[in-house]
């Protein structure tokens, strides 16, 4: 896979530059947006009007003693080098000012509550679950905690503000939304939005993480969920929202920089060991840590494997998974969306293999009308796009020096630690 000498050259150069910024984190006056200088590198600016409409219908207003700064983040605010983003994710600063944490605390509740319900009134927005809350002691052995140790709610439970749970031993606890916000922990919303104008009812995936923070009276900054997230990754969309990031973490970024490799290490370890192993997130994480500790060949590498045809069909294998998803008590057989989506993957997929026959299973499926056997056939060929997906990734790491090399030290310095549950 030939690396264009011109453009790593010229992405080089401008590494370099941002390198030398002062602090990290820049704003653009032209485009009206900020973020820190490798993180503009990569953002197609191209975005802007596209992300803007989403954001500002997901966006916690900003009022009397709440400040908000809304993001993009993840693969879609690196579209200069990841064409395929499977989904869009925003990344949300939410700054409370209160005399007590207790009243910040309550104030960020009644904020997530109201922007559910606010988003929930548009007819292309549903709501797939809110992580909020902590989850109590006697409750984390009973598969009820979500992402990073937090409550699930579902749109019912949000509303009615109060969520149903099962004891280890069997027995109802009731945890209500306000004795959640005493521990808000990690806090995200999920949707499934049908894009306004397509032809074939496309969803895409949207989320967004809340990073709460409260300004106490002494003017100090304190992290509601225990951990003031660090700017690497996230192009903030508006002129506000950049001058309160810079603001509240642009002085962070040096400090932070090490403790944000490690992160994004564990997780490289996490999806290189998980069953089955994800290369494509692993790939994803490994470009965000050579950008950031100077490993720059082997970033310019990664770059490459983002346009390949394993990232296309990755892309898609998680558009059938919202579709799927978004038709589950509908009817898959009518969706526009998925006779769209199946005659994209013949190109990318090899002629034989457990992919290739899940396809036209799933084609058999959809002209006989049989809508069990497409459900079923959907199933298998989600799961066969995802693994061919992640094998070819993997090949294509290994067999490259650099990244090889690389990979090989992160799972040794933190594989151990993970199999021992001690990260």
């Amino acid at each position: 896979m030939p690396v264009d000498r011109a453009a790593a050259t010229a992405w080089l150069d401008a590494v370099a530059a941002a390198e030398a910024s002062p602090g990290g984190f820049e704003l653009s006056d032209t485009l009206g947006i900020g973020g820190h200088g490798l993180a503009l590198l990569d953002f197609d600016p191209a975005q802007i009007a596209h992300l803007r409409q989403i954001g500002r219908l997901i966006a916690v207003p900003s009022g009397d003693g709440l400040a908000t700064a809304l993001a993009i983040a993840g693969s879609a605010a690196q579209g200069r080098i990841q064409p395929f983003p499977a989904d869009l994710d925003f990344f949300e600063r939410v700054h409370i000012t209160e005399s007590t944490r207790e009243e910040a605390c309550a104030a960020l509740a009644e904020a997530v509550r109201t922007n559910v319900a606010r988003v929930q009134a548009h007819r292309d927005f549903t709501l797939r679950d809110v992580h909020f809350g902590a989850v109590p002691p006697e409750l984390r052995q009973t598969g009820t905690t979500g992402s990073r140790g937090a409550l699930v709610w579902r749109l019912a439970d949000v509303l009615a503000g109060e969520l149903a749970l099962t004891r280890a031993d069997g027995t109802p606890r009731r945890v209500d939304w306000g004795t959640a916000a005493a521990d808000p922990g990690f806090v995200k919303l999920e949707w499934l939005v049908r894009v306004p104008g397509s032809r074939s009812q496309e969803t895409i995936a949207v989320s967004k993480v809340i990073d709460p923070t409260w300004r106490t009276p002494t003017g100090a900054t304190v992290s509601l969920d225990g951990l003031l997230d660090a700017d690497y990754q996230q192009i903030y969309l508006e002129p506000a929202a950049a001058d309160l990031t810079a603001g509240l973490v642009a002085d962070r970024l040096a400090s932070d920089r090490v403790s944000y490799l490690e992160q994004m290490e564990r997780e490289i370890c996490r999806f290189t060991r998980a069953q089955p192993p994800n290369y494509v997130k692993v790939a994803k994480r490994l470009y965000n840590v050579c950008r950031l500790s100077g490993h720059y060949e082997a970033a310019l590498f990664v770059r490459e494997l983002f346009h390949e045809s394993e990232a296309r069909a990755h892309q898609i294998a998680a558009r059938l998974d919202r579709i799927a998803a978004w038709e589950r008590d509908g009817d898959l057989l009518a969706c526009a969306e998925l006779a769209a989506c199946l005659p994209e993957l013949a190109p990318l997929i090899a002629p034989t293999g457990a992919a290739a026959e899940a396809l036209h299973a799933c084609e058999e499926a959809l002209a006989a009308g049989r809508a069990t056997a497409l459900r079923a056939a959907l199933a298998v060929l989600i799961a066969a796009l995802n693994d061919d997906a992640s094998d070819a990734v993997a090949r294509r790491l290994r067999a490259f020096p650099a990244t090889r090399s690389l990979l090989d030290e992160i799972v040794a310095r933190h594989g151990q630690a993970l199999a021992e549950g001690r990260q």
